[in-house]
């Protein structure tokens, strides 16, 4: 009889242990769905939206004035529909250093970003550098 006790006391204890596990595991896994719940609204915010576009697009253009290099805005391409997003193709001229911190700047702007093609050449004339890039905005949506 003694020893059906302890056997039945021994197996409620470990039940017990293994539902206090279960209870912990249950309570981080909250807490994590929590932290990504939180992380998926902040990732909203690194979304580009259509009605976004046109201050986006000026923001480009005023990149220009923390660069020095000139920019011009040469094409948009909605490519949403692929997984390429919005495709903008810019031209960029000014000194090396210019144009090296306006490709800097577009690099580091906060969205998912990718440039598919970068041309850099300097007029040997003039001694000005220009880029001609491709600029795609990973984290487009309509």
């Amino acid at each position: 009889m003694i020893n059906i006790n302890s056997e039945k006391i021994s197996e409620l204890e470990k039940e017990k242990v293994a539902n206090a596990l279960a209870k912990e595991k249950i309570e981080e896994l909250e807490i994590s769905i929590k932290e990504t719940n939180s992380v998926l609204l902040s990732a909203e915010e690194v979304w580009l939206t259509e009605e976004e576009t046109p201050a986006f697009l000026n923001f480009i253009e005023n990149i220009s004035e923390t660069s020095g290099a000139e920019i011009s805005i040469v094409n948009i391409s909605d490519k949403s529909s692929s997984k390429e997003g919005l495709v903008i193709l810019l031209s960029t001229r000014g000194t090396f250093e210019e144009v090296f911190s306006t490709l800097k700047l577009l690099e580091n702007i906060p969205y998912a970003t990718d440039f598919s093609r970068i041309a850099l050449h300097r007029d040997g004339e003039t001694g000005l550098w220009f880029a001609d890039l491709d600029l795609v905005i990973l984290s487009f949506k309509k």
